[in-house]
């Protein structure tokens, strides 16, 4: 059986596609370290590097990889439905950029629900459908996102292909302007819900036993009613990332 590619999903960076699931039976026990640079699409907001943990912990049903916890309700092998929940780290404050400020910071969010997983003899497809269970803005995500894995350089190379819908919930927050917000430079704004498009190449490389390297990118084509609002001045988004993993 080939090892799935999107089994961490969307809320962990894509630097898990290389990762194969633990064995029937077996415990994977890791940790590392990964530095993401985001192409911020905020008006006036500089881009910056940022480093975060990266454990790693899978017992067969459940799974935590970065900030993102599964575990497997059903299936397995091909098909897996898993119950999900992860931060999302989207938001900015206002201090941020002079053209926001006297805005409300928007914060992160955690984010909660379900994931469909199915392999195939041409890659694997996963849809996830989350929700803010911490009620930060209310809104909802749908992601259905394609990936094949290839063998590249003694690793895997994956790219990926994901299509996001977000709600009018959660658009309004992050990318919207309210009534009590408007000033003469930043107009009311209310994107409503819509379709982002994510192209992302990530590859892994094991050295020795132990060590990982991983390796990626994400290009995100933001929908004109996003793009086109006065918080935003970038219509398309890069994010880099390069982590290290240790596996006890």
């Amino acid at each position: 059986m080939r090892a799935p590619v999107l089994r961490h999903g969307a809320l962990a960076p894509a630097l898990a596609l290389g990762l194969a699931p633990a064995a029937h039976g077996d415990v994977r026990v890791g940790i590392g370290l990964v530095a993401l640079r985001d192409a911020d699409p905020y008006l006036g907001v500089e881009d910056a590097w940022s480093a975060l943990p990266l454990p790693l912990l899978e017992t067969g049903r459940l799974s935590v990889f970065g900030p993102r916890a599964a575990f497997r309700l059903a299936g397995g092998g091909t098909t897996a439905l898993e119950l999900v929940a992860g931060w999302n780290f989207a938001g900015f404050e206002a201090t941020d950029s002079e053209a926001l400020a006297g805005l409300e910071d928007r914060d992160g969010s955690l984010l909660a629900g379900f994931a469909l997983t199915r392999e195939g003899a041409l890659g694997e497809l996963a849809l996830d459908v989350l929700g803010d269970v911490a009620d930060t803005h209310g809104g909802a995500v749908a992601t259905l996102t394609a990936a094949r894995p290839f063998a590249v350089a003694g690793g895997r190379l994956v790219p990926s292909l994901a299509l996001r819908w977000q709600g009018a919930g959660y658009r309004a927050y992050y990318f919207g302007v309210s009534g009590e917000e408007v000033t003469a430079a930043l107009p009311a704004h209310a994107p409503g819900a819509g379709v982002d498009l994510e192209l992302g190449l990530g590859w892994t490389r094991p050295l020795g036993a132990h060590h990982r390297v991983l390796l990626d990118a994400v290009a995100t084509a933001l929908a004109d009613s996003v793009a086109d609002g006065p918080l935003v001045e970038d219509d398309l988004a890069v994010r880099l990332a390069a982590g290290w993993l240790y596996e006890f």
